[in-house]
Formats: structure tokens, sequence, C-alpha cells
């Protein structure tokens, strides 16, 4: 089982608890890919490129009240095409933003 992961949309605003790390272990291979759990058949996993950095871009989707993000895996010395595009609810948003934050709140408890 993957652990720790919200399906966005998710019921629920703000983040009142933090937000866990993954409870299995990852495997980073020597040719820069990672074995993730998969966030949606538990017990399995899945084999994928592990970028440095990202790039994200959005923009609004006003006939539905959401937000197109798109999130691209990499950096501009090593760009990938590695990338996600999704649309999110302000609550949605919100949410994801909470959990971005939880998780770096978290790792500034580990220093």
């Amino acid at each position: 089982m993957m652990g720790a992961v919200h399906i966005l949309p998710s019921p629920g605003g703000d983040r009142q608890d933090p937000f866990p790390p993954m409870r299995a272990p990852l495997i980073v291979t020597e040719r820069g890919e990672a074995w993730v759990p998969h966030p949606f058949y538990p017990g399995m996993t899945t084999n994928v490129p592990l970028c440095e950095g990202l790039a994200v871009a959005w923009a609004p989707c006003t006939p539905l009240r959401q937000v197109i993000l798109s999130i691209w895996g990499g950096n501009t010395e090593i760009p990938s095409d590695e990338s996600v595009t999704t649309t999110l609810s302000r609550p949605g948003l919100k949410r994801l933003i909470a959990d971005l934050q939880s998780i770096a709140d978290q790792l500034d408890g580990l220093s």
C-alpha cells in the first residue's frame, strides 16, 4: 500500500494533521528511475523516471470554475518530457497547497 496519498479533489479543505510520508520504501535504480507504490492499486509498484526539479504552469478553467495545472519533471539543465496536466477545483487546489506546506513543515523538523 502506498501509505500517505490524497486523491484530489477530495472532501475537506485545509489540512489539520501532518501529511505523512509514504510507508513503503522507495527503490532508486542506477538508471535514475524509482520503483514507487502505485496510488490506485494497493500492493503494486511501478517504475517511473526520477526527475530532478519541476516546472509548473496553470490556467483558469472558467466554465468549470477550476484551474488547469500542468506539472513537468526536470529543470532547464536536465529537462524531461515527464508531465501531468489536470483540472483541480478551488478546494482541491487548497488541499494540494496544504499538503505541500505540511511536507515543508515536516522537513524543517528534520534538520
